[in-house]
């Protein structure tokens, strides 16, 4: 306040005396109760429990019940419980003691209302949560739970302590859909699975799916290894089958091999170009196929009856002879991977691929972008990726989109650093 003029001064001074007295609390007032902490590594003394009540023909009821595990009165003012309900939550009715807020997507916040300001150590409160959807199984419960203050909405501290209570048998749901008479208890699941009747292996094809026709001869050919005599047009073909020897029982040195021959040519009563004719005898094995493609299937119906030959004494393995005409039924046969909501490694999404392959998939539905996150990287637009591919609590130290799910789940290491310990949630 220099070079003000003195009567200046006295005036300011005088003012901020005021407003000090205004905003003290009036003596005898009671402190206000702080808000939970917990620094990086600890847990808060904090146990959940969602256990469903009632299920009518449109919503279930719940209950999400605190507990205060430990030595000091916990507050209940401050802060919000965030976790992700992929069954929706509705308003709360009065007298449900919660007060719900939605953030994005599945992911909801939710406090304790109407009640005490403390919890004493022991002691338990009380949510009535009111889910929009009929549950005859615990898979849409909340899930993730996690704490963040109001006064550090940045962080969020794991609540390791969750636990979805077990169904418990239910009488049918007046006006329920056909098929959804009542919840299924384990007994029930236990009589329903005495009733299977096992399928003798000796009867089901070796190879998957089962092909269009197949013929199996008496007697087997014993392999240990294959000589593979392809084309120059089969040469990646030629290269996965001398792959099929790997992993077999092992030969004795200087043992000959069992030819296999690759060739494209037409298959009889098939005009699809996947379509494959495939002969193993005693004197080798041969795969046509109408195509590339179809030399392909064959080989993989091959390596299916490879796997499951027994040993043969001393000479690899005992290959039973078949003779095998298959063409799909299906020109799209796919399979969808997302990894924008569950994400997956390259190592992970090229064992999918190979697995697809034994199983003669021919599509690959990779879903790569959906409101959970963008997986795909534009040069041309970074923040894409930057920004849309990253989750966090953490709004203020660098852009990133707002958590959205189960934060257990999510894949970036970003937001693993921010939810403090990882969260983890016993189901039953």
């Amino acid at each position: 306040m220099r070079g003000m003029p003195r009567m200046g001064r006295l005036v300011s001074l005088l003012a901020l005396t005021v407003g000090l007295i205004a905003a003290a609390p009036p003596p005898g007032t009671p402190p206000r109760p702080s808000p939970p902490a917990a620094r990086p590594g600890q847990t808060l003394p904090i146990a959940l429990r969602w256990t469903a009540q009632t299920v009518d023909q449109r919503h279930t009821v719940a209950t999400l019940t605190l507990r205060n595990n430990g030595a000091e009165p916990f507050s209940l003012r401050g802060w919000w419980i965030h976790v992700s309900a992929m069954s929706a939550i509705d308003r709360p009715m009065p007298g449900d003691g919660v007060e719900v807020a939605p953030i994005a997507g599945p992911l909801v916040r939710l406090r304790p209302v109407g009640g005490p300001a403390m919890l004493a150590p022991g002691a338990t409160v009380t949510m009535m949560l009111r889910h929009a959807d009929i549950m005859i199984l615990s898979d849409k419960a909340p899930v993730g739970p996690y704490l963040v203050r109001d006064d550090d909405p940045n962080h969020g501290v794991a609540l390791t302590d969750y636990r979805v209570e077990p169904f418990a048998a239910a009488d049918p749901i007046p006006g329920a859909p056909p098929g959804i008479g009542s919840v299924v208890a384990p007994e029930d699941r236990y009589i329903a699975n005495a009733r299977i009747v096992p399928v003798p292996l000796d009867t089901l094809s070796p190879v998957f799916p089962t092909p269009q026709r197949t013929t199996r001869r008496d007697g087997a050919v014993a392999v240990a290894r294959w000589a593979v005599r392809a084309p120059a047009t089969l040469r990646a073909e030629a290269r996965f089958a001398a792959t099929l020897n790997a992993g077999d029982v092992p030969g004795s040195p200087g043992q000959s091999s069992v030819p296999l021959t690759l060739a494209i040519g037409p298959v009889a009563g098939e005009v699809s170009d996947e379509a494959y004719h495939l002969t193993i005898r005693h004197d080798g094995a041969t795969i046509t196929g109408a195509s590339a493609a179809g030399v392909f299937r064959g080989l993989q119906s091959l390596r299916q009856i490879v796997d499951a030959a027994p040993a043969a004494t001393g000479r690899g393995r005992a290959i039973p002879l078949f003779e095998i005409s298959d063409a799909p039924r299906f020109g799209y046969r796919g399979l969808m991977l997302d990894v924008a909501r569950n994400f997956q490694s390259r190592d992970e999404v090229l064992r999918v691929i190979d697995l697809m392959a034994v199983a003669k998939l021919n599509r690959l539905h990779l879903h790569l972008t959906d409101d959970e996150g963008w997986r795909i990287a534009i040069p041309a637009l970074p923040e894409l990726t930057e920004v849309g591919a990253r989750r966090s609590q953490n709004f203020g130290r660098g852009a990133t989109l707002p958590l959205h799910t189960d934060p257990g789940r999510m894949p970036t290491t970003r937001m693993a650093a921010d939810i403090i310990p990882p969260p983890t949630m016993s189901r039953s």
